[in-house]
């Protein structure tokens, strides 16, 4: 079976996703989060199905589901989850901060 590693930042993302979307609809916030787990199923499977994503990290790759994109690392056995963030947020930023932030 293939390996999903999510790091800390990656399970922050998902807690703050499934309580924005409760506070309107738990059904809503249970059934995303269940796809995005499914998803990041399938990229552990398949890892290179995501697009590149070397203007931000390199190596770095992403795949959309729904209106989130999933950033990850392919691993020899899986994805290591780096961040799961909505696709109307400024993405190029907040790379760069964690970038600024890391060095």
């Amino acid at each position: 079976m293939a390996v999903v590693i999510k790091r800390p930042q990656a399970e922050v993302d998902l807690d703050e996703i499934f309580d924005y979307l409760a506070n309107s609809s738990l059904e809503l916030a249970v059934d995303l989060l269940q796809r995005l787990n499914e998803t990041i199923e399938n990229l552990a499977d398949n890892p290179y199905m995501g697009r590149k994503r070397n203007d931000l990290m390199p190596n770095l790759r992403s795949f959309v589901q729904g209106k989130y994109v999933i950033f990850y690392f392919p691993i020899s056995n899986g994805v290591d989850i780096i961040r799961i963030l909505h696709g109307a947020r400024d993405i190029l930023s907040i790379f760069e901060d964690e970038n600024d932030s890391e060095q």
